[in-house]
């Protein structure tokens, strides 16, 4: 079962969350109740936070890294769905990216509880973009269209083409202005930034394209792997991945790679504007991404599917200096599904 991502003695430092729902709003006359930033990426491993040292500076040094951070399902809608939640796919019933969410989540209950929300970038795959009326602020596009230039964005109910304008910046922007207006609330608020990075079709931004020309490649002793024999039987027939598919991963991987630094520049600004507003140490950030991809590795190429590490292991980290006054790297097993229910304890919600 889920289980929260800071302990209740951790919790018990803060000592001003003891609340119940329908007495919330009474009991914070000044609502000092923190604020959460929940950063999510679309398809990153976990071995890649090397690409984004802004993210890694700002967020994962400055909190607590989750080395052993784990989605339940590595699939964007279910995995999605899963953060929102709190609960496994099985229970939330999104198996697939067609799949649509029907069960209560945190931002729902947020907002009932008077703070300011917004998402900016993906919701799920199975939403057409349209505005929810839990969010105050909404910037999203059609389902999981993943344009990179001149993406179309339902802008808090208005459809608009951004001309020659890169995704990653413009929803950086966003998220930016959110922040500011969130700055001149009376309540909390609470934000879902999910960046469509490093997702296929993985369009570089044209001021990166010529970068990590000299890159590796990545060769575990996993990729490509010759003897299969401890598979399972399906497993075993898949066949050697080729020259060009070899060539082709690698393209990818690079690819990834160079929307990510990209994101990063994004996530740069988007703390920074956190810094300008006041806001910063009184705000529950959070960075992960919905799953991981494979390179090469088991023979697999540019998939997800899969629970093998690859897939299902992520870049997890939490910073919030009320809890973690230091930063430190937890080994400990943490999961998407442990995000909601430390939310509800933070924000004093049953």
């Amino acid at each position: 079962m889920p289980r929260k991502i800071i302990t209740v003695v951790q919790f018990a430092l803060v000592a001003i969350f003891a609340v119940t729902t329908s007495g919330c709003a009474a009991l914070f006359p000044e609502d000092k109740r923190p604020n959460f930033l929940i950063i999510l990426s679309d398809d990153q491993r976990y071995d890649t936070m090397d690409y984004m040292p802004q993210t890694q500076s700002l967020i994962f040094d400055q909190g607590v890294t989750f080395s052993n951070g784990f989605v339940t399902t590595s699939l964007c809608c279910p995995s999605r769905s899963s953060i929102l939640t709190g609960m496994y796919a099985h229970n939330h019933n999104v198996r697939q990216n067609d799949d649509k969410l029907n069960i209560k989540t945190f931002m729902q209950y947020l907002h009932e509880n008077n703070y300011y929300t917004g998402l900016v970038g993906k919701y799920l795959n199975s939403w057409k973009g349209e505005p929810r009326p839990e969010y105050n602020y909404w910037v999203s596009y059609f389902r999981g269209e993943t344009k990179y230039y001149s993406p179309r964005l339902n802008v808090n109910g208005k459809w608009t083409r951004h001309k020659d304008q890169y995704v990653t910046d413009v929803l950086g922007d966003y998220s930016v202005e959110f922040l500011k207006k969130a700055s001149q609330q009376r309540h909390p608020f609470a934000l879902l930034y999910a960046a469509n990075a490093p997702h296929a079709p993985t369009t570089p931004a044209n001021e990166d394209e010529k970068l990590l020309q000299d890159l590796k490649p990545n060769r575990p002793p996993s990729f490509n792997e010759p003897d299969t024999s401890d598979k399972p039987s399906w497993w075993r027939s898949r066949p050697l991945l080729n020259a060009d598919e070899i060539a082709g991963v690698d393209k990818f991987r690079r690819d990834q790679l160079l929307t990510l630094i990209s994101l990063d520049r994004a996530v740069g600004k988007v703390m920074t504007e956190l810094k300008n507003t006041g806001e910063l140490d009184n705000t529950v950030v959070i960075y992960l991404s919905d799953n991981g991809m494979f390179w090469g590795e088991h023979r697999m190429n540019e998939v997800k599917y899969s629970y093998y590490e690859e897939a299902s292991r992520v870049p997890f980290a939490l910073r919030y200096p009320p809890l973690v006054p230091k930063p430190y790297i937890d080994p400990h097993v943490i999961g998407n599904i442990d995000i909601a229910p430390t939310l509800y304890e933070l924000a004093g919600i049953p």
